[in-house]
């Protein structure tokens, strides 16, 4: 005779509900948790290269006083890269005289023009950029620093690289301060950039006469 409390393999079935019970709802509580994990669980954005590399030429084929202007890092920001035929401040190239900038004034935003001399407020005379619209220059040799006008700062400077064994130039990035009419309060450059187009990476740079003075 089977007991009312257990089947006839001696298992108490009230016990077995029990049991399955507690199974079934720990698979609840695991398979609910693994869906509020889902839920709220966003994944890594994937890391993004700032800057593109781009070719623009080499270094044989840049002459002194001859600026060439090109479009860096997006289409619509205009650079310059000039051959100053003496030494300059992160200058690349056999005699590491190359310097390249964006041609954008940090005062109100004007392209500047390149002049084989611009005279400083002191009175020395340097190679660099002079701004037409409110007399703002630029020391190339020196990064291009301020040195006269109301600038509040330095033109960014476009990082290049240069293979000594291909003889090619290649910019890589920007170096802060911000492009003028971009600031967002970030030391990073790459944030201040807006309105354009990212110029390809790989690609190489159309080359044209920049504005002189």
């Amino acid at each position: 005779m089977v007991d009312k409390q257990k089947d006839e393999n001696g298992f108490d079935p009230n016990r077995r509900l029990f049991v399955r019970g507690v199974l079934v709802g720990s698979a609840l509580l695991v398979g609910g948790s693994a869906l509020g994990v889902g839920r709220y669980f966003v994944p890594p954005a994937p890391s993004l290269k700032p800057f593109p590399r781009v070719l623009l030429g080499y270094a044989s084929e840049f002459k002194v006083g001859q600026p060439m202007q090109y479009k860096y890092p997006m289409d619509n920001q205009p650079c310059l890269i000039v051959k100053l035929g003496q030494k300059a401040m992160f200058g690349v190239g056999p005699d590491q005289d190359i310097v390249s900038f964006s041609n954008i004034c940090q005062h109100l935003g004007c392209i500047y023009l390149y002049e084989n001399s611009v005279t400083a407020c002191s009175g020395a005379s340097f190679p660099g950029g002079h701004c037409p619209c409110h007399g703002s220059s630029y020391n190339f040799l020196e990064n291009a620093a301020v040195i006269c006008g109301p600038a509040p700062r330095s033109v960014p400077r476009v990082i290049l690289e240069y293979d000594p064994v291909s003889d090619q130039i290649w910019a890589v990035g920007m170096a802060p301060p911000t492009v003028f009419g971009f600031n967002t309060g970030s030391d990073n450059v790459a944030y201040d950039l807006i309105g354009g187009s990212i110029i390809p990476d790989g690609s190489t740079a159309t080359l044209t006469p920049a504005p002189t003075g």
